[in-house]
């Protein structure tokens, strides 16, 4: 089994209505087809920066989980079918590990406030001797891995 790493995009309306019911049934498509979900991070509703399917609102959930690699297809078709999740991003985690709560903090340090919409870049933070983040595509099913290279000391 390999750690994976998926974004959804949830619509808003449906996000403002029952979020608790709605991630328990994403992270239950994810264990309906053999994943195990080690930890998972809530963004709450904001505005998007432009309208996805016809969405311009929209709640984030990030999650992770070990998976067979044949698996992600499976998840994939079945979060194509729903009709309130607007977009999924599942990406392979190299090394096998979470990354730590402080940086997935820094994904939601404006949660109201849509970036793109206001004519600005999203900074990404310059901490802790990261410097470069790249990515690059993995494996035969199209997954794409996010690598995060350390300054030299």
């Amino acid at each position: 089994m390999k750690l994976y790493e998926v974004l959804f995009l949830i619509e808003g309306a449906r996000a403002a209505q029952d979020f608790d019911g709605t991630e328990k049934e994403l992270l239950a498509v994810l264990e309906k087809h053999g994943g195990k979900v080690r930890d998972k991070v809530r963004f709450e509703e904001r505005k998007l920066a432009y309208a996805v399917r016809g969405h311009r609102r929209g709640a984030y959930l990030l999650a992770y989980f070990d998976a067979e690699p044949g698996a992600i297809r499976e998840i994939t078709a079945d979060l194509n079918l729903s009709e309130y999740v607007l977009r999924t991003m599942i990406v392979r985690v190299e090394g096998g590990q979470v990354p730590e709560k402080k940086i997935l903090g820094v994904l939601d340090t404006r949660p109201d406030r849509s970036f793109a919409a206001e004519g600005r870049d999203m900074e990404i933070p310059h901490g802790e001797g990261f410097h470069d983040l790249r990515m690059r595509e993995h494996d035969e099913i199209g997954d794409i891995d996010i690598e995060a290279s350390k300054d030299e000391e």
